[in-house]
C-alpha cells in the first residue's frame, strides 16, 4: 500500500522534512508494510529551499548575510544540481527575527540582496526566490539596494514564488527590478516536486501544517489528492481559517498544545504529530474513520 506523506512547515516550530519523519514514524507503526513515499512541501514562504531540495537532492551553501536590523547572520541557500539557486527572503527578512522588544519599525531587506549576490557568484542556473511569508517592509529598497550595479542580473533568470498571502511590496520590487516573473508558490512548487505524478496509485495522502488551511500547501495537496480521488488526512496543531474539507481533506487530526519556550514547543511538537497521527491511522484501521484503505500490502520502506 502506498502512502503520501506531504506536510508542510508547523510554523517556524518544526520544518516539513521533522513533520515528514513525524507522520512517517506513525505511518510504519501502524502499516509496517506500507510504501511511503515523503515529500515535504511548501507554499513559497519558509520551507521552500528544503521542499525542492529534497526533492532534488541539493546542496546547501551557507553564505553571509544580514537580519532585518542589520545584524550579521550566515543562512543556507539551496544549489540544485541543474545549477539553479533556491532562496526563503524569509531566513534574513523574517519579522520572527525580531524579538518583540526590537521591533521599531525601521528594517532592512538587504539580506536578501546579500543572498542574491551570493547566488550569482554560485549558480549557473536561474534563481528561485521564495518571497512569502511575514517579512519586514522596506519596499524591498535593501535587497535593490545592495545588487542595483551587479552587471549579472541582466543575463540571469529568475522567478518570485509568492506565498499564501499573495504579493507583497518586496515581491512587487523584485520583479520590476530583476524583470523577473511572479508565481503562486504552491501551485509552481508542486509543479517543480512532480506531485501529480508521485500521488498516482497511492492509497492515502497525508499532509498537514500548523493551523489548517492558513497555509497554502496543505490545500494544494489536498486539492489535488481530491481530483484524483485520493482521501486526504491531514494533521495540524490547531484550528486555521480556511476549509480544508472543501478543499479535500476528509480527515482532520488536531494535536495543539502549549509550551513555554520554542525549543519546548519543538519537542512537544514533534511528539504530538506522531501520536496524534497514529491514533488518526488507527481508527482508520479499525474502521471508525471516513477513510477506507484497501488491504492490499506494500513494499516496507526504511524511514
Amino acid at each position: 500500500m502506498k502512502i503520501i506523506v506531504a506536510p508542510d512547515r508547523y510554523d517556524h516550530y518544526l520544518t516539513a522534512s521533522e513533520v515528514t519523519a513525524s507522520i512517517g514514524r506513525a505511518v510504519l507503526e501502524t502499516f509496517p508494510n506500507a510504501d511511503i513515499v515523503a515529500i515535504p512541501v511548501a507554499d513559497g514562504s519558509t520551507g521552500t529551499m528544503d521542499a525542492i531540495g529534497f526533492a532534488s537532492r541539493a546542496a546547501k551553501v551557507k553564505c553571509p548575510a544580514v537580519d532585518p536590523l542589520g545584524r550579521a547572520i550566515e543562512v543556507d541557500i539551496g544549489l540544485l544540481p541543474s545549477g539553479t539557486i533556491t532562496i526563503d527572503a524569509e531566513s534574513v527578512a523574517g519579522i520572527h527575527l525580531i524579538a518583540p522588544e526590537d521591533r521599531n519599525g525601521q528594517y532592512t531587506t538587504r539580506g536578501i540582496g546579500m543572498l542574491i549576490s551570493a547566488a550569482l557568484q554560485i549558480g549557473t542556473g536561474g534563481i528561485i526566490i521564495a518571497a512569502g511569508g511575514d517579512l519586514v517592509d522596506d519596499g524591498g529598497k535593501g535587497a535593490i539596494e545592495e545588487i542595483k550595479d551587479d552587471k549579472r542580473i541582466p543575463k540571469t533568470r529568475f522567478a518570485i514564488l509568492t506565498g499564501s498571502k499573495g504579493t507583497n511590496s518586496l515581491s512587487s520590487a523584485l520583479c520590476d527590478f530583476l524583470c523577473a516573473e511572479e508565481k503562486d508558490g504552491a501551485s509552481t512548487i508542486f509543479d517543480i516536486l512532480n506531485f501529480d505524478e508521485k500521488i498516482e496509485g497511492c492509497a492515502l495522502v497525508i499532509t498537514g501544517e500548523y493551523s489548517a488551511g492558513d497555509g497554502h500547501a496543505a490545500m494544494e495537496a489536498a486539492t489535488r489528492a481530491k481530483a484524483k480521488d485520493i482521501p486526504v488526512l491531514s494533521v495540524c496543531a490547531d484550528f486555521g481559517n480556511g476549509d480544508v474539507y472543501d478543499a479535500g481533506v476528509a480527515k482532520l487530526a488536531l494535536c495543539s498544545d502549549y509550551a513555554d519556550s520554542n525549543e519546548e514547543m519543538r519537542s512537544r511538537l514533534s511528539s504530538l504529530v506522531f501520536h496524534t497521527t497514529l491514533y488518526a491511522l488507527r481508527e482508520i484501521e479499525s474502521g471508525l474513520s471516513p477513510i477506507v484503505l484497501p488491504t492490499a500490502p506494500g513494499e516496507e520502506h526504511e524511514f
